[in-house]
């Protein structure tokens, strides 16, 4: 099998979900006898969430760089509100002096000798760089062209931009070209999100690999005798998520008078300002508020409730994008209830139905909710296709057909 070097910024023991698609492929893919060597930032050790063996594996060698950024306080959230302000302040700053939201934006000193020193070893090397927004891409972009011989698959697991007029207008269309012309092939993690990418480059081999789940793993979790919560949700709340979960707060509130009364649980990061906005709904035990948790506690969360939920904010960005939550609802037989505004994730679960997706601007989104709530209605929650040796195969075949 063909071995590559990876680029991936986000890498166990990074904890996160943006460390979690790599690390499982690439757990996959070296017991299918692919050699990968992975180019990655210093992490903290952290607790293990469950996944971080999958990369403990002969094939699989790791490269930790500096990265010349405060990486780590990027993704740190405090808890008081003035450290959190004094954060927000500090990297506006930086952001005037780098690229917004680029933790990789100042890697390529540190990156590109042990880059050049692995491509070197292999007579037409495989290059695969993952990342957001598109520093890591535009790094291995510039590798590929002083290594002529070497074959670039840029991996794509977000949107960042979803017109050719935001291109233009974001400062990143230079980046994004030398990123995506140097390319032998672009992949991204929706079908949607491939034709996106097709449209902003104009690149001929755009494919899709999604994410995946450990399938067996979820389908092996047993859920309580009587479920807690009517729903649960897992994630942050950011990226105007908090528009639909407001109108579904304002249901709890119009049903409170009902007995059983629904309730809800949300884990996660949130604005400071939920606690005080829900105060009553703590209050009534409607509403319980946990912080972000392990993954395997998230599960269990989930299953300790009957139906799992699901928020996409209005804008252009969740017309590409579907959340690798929805198939683990599914996997753990838990129908999904999305508030959204349409996009991708609504096409995904009515497609394949993994259970409700309504429009959170709906004029009748109350009786709508009412009838979700109550309802009996049972769903296949098929997602074996979703499952990451399925996935990972697929990402094998790609590496292997590159010429």
């Amino acid at each position: 099998m063909t071995p590559f070097v990876l680029i991936a910024f986000r890498f166990p023991p990074y904890d996160r979900i943006g460390a979690y698609r790599w690390a499982k492929l690439c757990g996959r893919l070296a017991r299918r006898g692919h050699r990968i060597d992975v180019l990655c930032a210093r992490w903290p050790e952290l607790a293990d969430p469950g996944w971080f063996g999958d990369v403990q594996h002969e094939n699989v060698r790791i490269h930790r760089l500096p990265s010349f950024y405060p990486h780590r306080l990027h993704g740190a959230h405090f808890p008081g509100r003035l450290q959190q302000k004094l954060k927000v302040g500090a990297f506006r700053v930086l952001e005037r002096l780098t690229p917004p939201h680029d933790v990789a934006s100042l890697w390529w000193p540190a990156l590109a000798p042990t880059a050049r020193r692995l491509l070197a070893t292999q007579a037409r090397p495989v290059l695969i760089a993952t990342g957001a927004p598109f520093s890591a891409n535009y790094w291995a972009a510039r590798l590929r062209r002083e290594h002529l011989g070497t074959r670039l698959i840029q991996d794509f697991r977000d949107p960042w931009l979803t017109s050719p007029q935001e291109l233009e207008q974001s400062g990143w269309a230079g980046r994004f070209r030398v990123a995506t012309a140097n390319a032998d092939m672009l992949v991204s993690v929706t079908p949607e999100m491939s034709a996106l990418f097709q449209q902003l480059s104009g690149h001929p081999s755009v494919s899709t690999v999604p994410n995946g789940v450990e399938l067996a793993q979820l389908r092996a979790l047993e859920a309580p005798a009587v479920p807690r919560y009517d729903f649960a949700y897992i994630g942050n709340l950011f990226n105007r998520r908090e528009e639909p979960l407001r109108r579904l707060l304002s249901w709890l509130r119009e049903r409170h008078r009902q007995q059983p009364a629904p309730r809800l649980a949300i884990a996660g990061q949130y604005p400071a300002s939920l606690r005080d906005e829900a105060r009553d709904l703590l209050a009534s035990g409607q509403l319980t508020l946990e912080p972000h948790l392990p993954q395997q506690q998230a599960f269990e969360l989930l299953l300790a409730s009957k139906i799992a939920l699901q928020l996409n904010g209005p804008g252009a960005l969740p017309t590409y994008q579907t959340t690798t939550k929805l198939v683990e609802h599914a996997a753990l037989r838990r129908p999904t209830l999305s508030l959204n505004y349409g996009g991708a994730a609504d096409e995904f679960i009515r497609s394949r139905r993994l259970g409700w997706s309504l429009r959170a601007d709906s004029p009748q989104l109350f009786a709508e909710l009412d009838t979700c709530w109550r309802s009996e209605e049972r769903f296949e929650l098929d997602v074996s296709e979703f499952d990451f040796d399925q996935t990972a195969a697929r990402y094998s075949a790609l590496i292997e057909g590159l010429r």
